[in-house]
C-alpha cells in the first residue's frame, strides 16, 4: 500500500471501486478546478458572501471525499465545519490550512506527472 497525506493512489482506488479510469478522472476533475476553487473561497470569504462560500466548500468537501487527498480532504473538512459556527473567528486560519493543502496537492501531482 503506498500511502502519502498528499495523494494516495491506493485510497482513490478503492474508494472508486478499483476503477482506475473512474479514480483518474475524479482527481484530474480536481486538480483542474482547484485554482478557481481556492480564488472562489478566498473571495467569498472576504467579500462575506455567506451562502456561495458554504456551496463551494461544501461542494469542494464532497469532490476531494472520493479522489484519495487526505490532507485537503481534512483540511476542508475542518474548513467546512468551522464555517458553519456562528462567529467562527477561526476561520482564516481553516482557510489557510485548506489553501496550504491546495498548493501542496497540485504541487505533487506537477512533480510526479500524475
Amino acid at each position: 500500500m503506498t500511502h502519502d497525506a498528499i495523494y494516495d493512489r491506493t485510497l482513490a482506488l478503492r474508494l472508486s471501486g478499483s476503477r482506475a479510469d473512474l479514480a483518474d478522472d475524479m482527481l484530474a476533475g480536481l486538480i483542474e478546478s482547484l485554482p478557481q476553487t481556492v480564488k472562489d473561497i478566498q473571495s467569498f470569504f472576504s467579500e462575506k458572501n455567506t451562502e456561495a462560500f458554504t456551496q463551494t466548500v461544501h461542494r469542494l468537501h464532497g469532490l476531494a471525499c472520493y479522489c484519495g487527498v487526505p490532507g485537503l480532504q481534512q483540511a476542508v473538512a475542518a474548513l467546512e465545519r468551522e464555517s458553519k459556527k456562528i462567529d467562527s473567528t477561526s476561520v482564516p486560519e481553516k482557510i489557510s490550512a485548506f489553501i496550504n493543502e491546495a498548493e501542496k496537492l497540485l504541487e505533487h501531482i506537477a512533480s510526479r506527472n500524475i
